[in-house]
C-alpha cells in the first residue's frame, strides 16, 4: 500500500513538472519580441538596433562587416528574427566598459585601426565597448581601437555603412552612430519565416541593382552605387576600374585579391580623395571574368591633360603621352617631372627606378591621376621608353643617280678622265692598224 502511495505521487510531480514545462514553452514561443532599454546593464541579453535604417546586427560575418538584417519596432518592441544576434552584456569592473558576447560564446570585436568587426573566441581589449549617451540613443565606442592620421589619434566607433563596422567619429554624421538597445527577456523562439518568405527574401536580396561608372562618378556624396568595370590598375586598397561609360578609383576597406584585366562587380560609398574622384570603404563583390580587354589608349599632350582638370574626362583613364623630356624626381615628394617641348610640365608620382638621364626624351604611358591637382601614375618601368631619335632613312634624290655627273664637280672630272683614257686607247689601237 505504502508503495502504491508513493508511486501515485510521483507520477503526480511528473506529471505536474511536464505541465510547467509545457507552460514554460508556451510562454517562450509567445516572447518573440524585445523591449527597448533605457539604461543597459551587466549581464542584459540584448539585440542591438540601427533606428536610421530598421536594421539589427546580425549573428553572421559579410566580409569584414557584421551583417545587418531588417528589423521591426512597434511600441517600443522589436520582433526578434532568427537571424539577429542576441548578444550579453558583460561589464569588465576594471575599464567598465562591456563586452558583447553573442550566443554562441565569441566576442564582438573591432579590427585595431578601425574599419573591420570580428566575432573572437576569446575576450581582449579590442572587444570592450565604451556606451556613450546620445540624444536618440547611445554612441558604442570601442575601448582600444584608434586611428592613428598624423599627431591625431582618432577612436572607433561602432558605425552602419551596408553592414556594421567601426569607423572614425564624425559628428556631422552622428545618425549612423546611433544605437539602440532591445532587451530580450528570455531565450525567445525567434520568428522564423516560412519555406516559401525564406525563398522569396533571398531572392530580393540577391538582386543588386548597378549604375555605370558614369553615373556613379555623377552621383551624389555618400550615395551607395554598386558598379561593374575592368580593373586597370591596383596600388594596394587603391583599385581603378573601367566601364565604357568612365573610370573611377576604388579605395576598398582591405587590400583584395584582384589584378589588372580582371572585370569586377564592387560596391561603395560616392566619395572625393583631395580631388581624385572615388567610391571609398568600397568592397569586391566578387570577379566576373579573369581576363577582360582593357580600354583602349588615348594619345594625349601633357597641354590637353591640364585643360581637363575640371571637366575630369581623361582621370583614372591610361593615357599615352610621347615625346617629353625627363626631368628631375624630387626624392622628397616622390614625384618626377616631365615636359613638352612647350614648356607644359606635369608630375610623376611614385615613378618606378629608372636607368634613364635627366634630358632623356622619353613617351609614357600613364594614368591620370589626381591628388591637389592632376599627376600621373605609372605601373612600371616598362611604362617609359626612350624615343628613337636616330635618322634611319635614306634621303630622296633630286635627279637621276644614272646621269652624267656635272662639270666642275668631283665626280664629274674622274668621269671625263676615264672618258679620256678609253678614247686615246683607241685611237692607238687603229693608227697600228693603219701602219
Amino acid at each position: 500500500m505504502k508503495k502504491s502511495i508513493t508511486s501515485r505521487l510521483m507520477a503526480c510531480i511528473l506529471t505536474a513538472l511536464m505541465l510547467v514545462s509545457l507552460l514554460a514553452v508556451s510562454a517562450l514561443a509567445d516572447n518573440s519580441t524585445a523591449s527597448i532599454l533605457t539604461a543597459p546593464a551587466n549581464n542584459d541579453k540584448v539585440v542591438i538596433y540601427y533606428p536610421d535604417s530598421s536594421k539589427a546586427l546580425g549573428n553572421a560575418l559579410s566580409g569584414k562587416k557584421l551583417a545587418a538584417v531588417d528589423a521591426t519596432v512597434a511600441d517600443e518592441k522589436l520582433t526578434v528574427t532568427a537571424d539577429m544576434g542576441i548578444f550579453t552584456l558583460v561589464k569588465d569592473e576594471v575599464t567598465t566598459a562591456f563586452y558583447f558576447v553573442d550566443s554562441n560564446g565569441k566576442y564582438l570585436t573591432s579590427g585595431a585601426t578601425g574599419n573591420s568587426i570580428s566575432l573572437e573566441d576569446a575576450a581582449s581589449d579590442l572587444g570592450l565597448w565604451v556606451l556613450e549617451s546620445a540624444e536618440n540613443g547611445w554612441f558604442i565606442k570601442n575601448y582600444a581601437a584608434v586611428y592613428v592620421a598624423g599627431e591625431t589619434s582618432k577612436p572607433q566607433y561602432l558605425e552602419y555603412y551596408s553592414g556594421f563596422t567601426t569607423y572614425s567619429f564624425n559628428s556631422s554624421k552622428a545618425n549612423i552612430y546611433t544605437f539602440a538597445f532591445y532587451k530580450v527577456e528570455a531565450d525567445v523562439t525567434p520568428d522564423v519565416p516560412s519555406e516559401d518568405e525564406s525563398s522569396e527574401e533571398s531572392s530580393d536580396a540577391e538582386e543588386v541593382v548597378y549604375s555605370t561608372i558614369s553615373e556613379a562618378r555623377l552621383g551624389a556624396n555618400n550615395e551607395i552605387f554598386n558598379v561593374k568595370g575592368v580593373v586597370t590598375f591596383v596600388d594596394g586598397k587603391n583599385v581603378v576600374i573601367a566601364d565604357v561609360t568612365g573610370a573611377i578609383n576604388l579605395y576598398l576597406t582591405a587590400t583584395a585579391e584582384v589584378s589588372v584585366g580582371n572585370k569586377i562587380a564592387a560596391t561603395g560609398k560616392r566619395g572625393a580623395f583631395s580631388g581624385l574622384q572615388q567610391l571609398t570603404s568600397a568592397s569586391v563583390i566578387e570577379v566576373l571574368e579573369e581576363n577582360a580587354e582593357l580600354p583602349a589608349l588615348k594619345t594625349v599632350t601633357i597641354e590637353e591633360i591640364l585643360l581637363d582638370q575640371e571637366a575630369e574626362t581623361l582621370e583614372c583613364f591610361f593615357v599615352i603621352i610621347k615625346n617629353v623630356t625627363l626631368g628631375e624626381t624630387n626624392a622628397e615628394k616622390s614625384t618626377t617631372v616631365i615636359t613638352d617641348d612647350k614648356g607644359n610640365s606635369i608630375n610623376i608620382y611614385r615613378c618606378p627606378e629608372l636607368t634613364l638621364e635627366v634630358g632623356t626624351k622619353v613617351d609614357v604611358v600613364a594614368l591620370v591621376s589626381d591628388y591637389k591637382g592632376y599627376q600621373l601614375r605609372v605601373a612600371d618601368a616598362s611604362a617609359i621608353t626612350v624615343v628613337n631619335t636616330s635618322d634611319d632613312t635614306t634621303e630622296e634624290p633630286t635627279e637621276d643617280p644614272s646621269a652624267p655627273a656635272k662639270p666642275g664637280d668631283s665626280s664629274a672630272l674622274a668621269f671625263y678622265a676615264i672618258v679620256a683614257v678609253i678614247s686615246l686607247a683607241g685611237l692607238v689601237a687603229f693608227t697600228k692598224r693603219e701602219a
